[in-house]
């Protein structure tokens, strides 16, 4: 367990140097205005306390390693594409009955942004 907690830290600490030194790391690539930077770093601070919040009562080693991996990932992510938010996913009306995806973080192929989830796992 101490492999764990050890980990997690480490992916915390990432995540709030990442916060931390935000407007350097996107002012590198382009120029966006102060204000929106700002925000960026309140989301990215806002997303690191509620995933430690909503995943301080695990227990299970295999779910606590999967955390971990996925919060490693999303930093990996947002440090490559220098966007904090989640990525939208792109689909094509009518498909998305068929193929079961959650459209909780979805825009149809015109770019508007879908706001009506579908459930996984209906058949």
């Amino acid at each position: 367990m101490e492999v764990l907690r050890r980990d997690a830290r480490h992916v915390v600490r990432r995540a709030l140097r990442m916060a931390r030194d935000w407007k350097t790391i996107v002012r590198s690539r382009d120029e966006r205005g102060d204000d929106k930077l700002e925000k960026e770093i309140k989301y990215i601070r806002s997303e690191v306390r509620s995933t430690v919040e909503a995943n301080r009562t695990l227990t299970s080693f295999s779910q606590i390693r999967e955390v971990i991996q996925e919060s490693n990932d999303r930093v990996d992510l947002i440090m490559h594409y220098r966007i904090p938010y989640p990525r939208l996913h792109y689909i094509i009306d009518g498909i998305r009955e068929s193929q079961h995806v959650d459209a909780s973080n979805c825009m149809n192929i015109d770019g508007n942004i879908l706001d009506v989830p579908v459930p996984h796992g209906s058949s």
